[in-house]
């Protein structure tokens, strides 16, 4: 992503954004772990920790609520961003 990746008028653009390339470690890779990033003072500890997606499934009426990350990685309390947790 580039710092004008976004129109402007989408209310993406805020002061407290930033941009980088995090460097996977295999790009264009097929496993998962191919897109462990390199560069981790871009992306660790930046994230936003979820409290809960909400389900209106009448079968199923509990919150998601993320706990590990897409390799089965436990999520810490600040959480880094991506699928990766680094």
């Amino acid at each position: 992503m580039q710092a004008n990746s976004w129109p402007s008028g989408m209310g993406t653009i805020l002061p407290e954004n930033f941009t980088g390339d995090p460097q996977f470690q295999h790009p264009g890779g097929v496993q998962p772990g191919d897109y462990t990033p390199i560069h981790l003072d871009k992306i660790k500890s930046k994230g936003v920790k979820l409290s809960g997606l909400p389900v209106r499934w009448a079968d199923f009426p509990h919150a998601l609520v993320p706990e590990k990350d897409i390799l089965g990685k436990q999520l810490p309390a600040q959480p880094g961003i991506g699928a990766i947790e680094p």
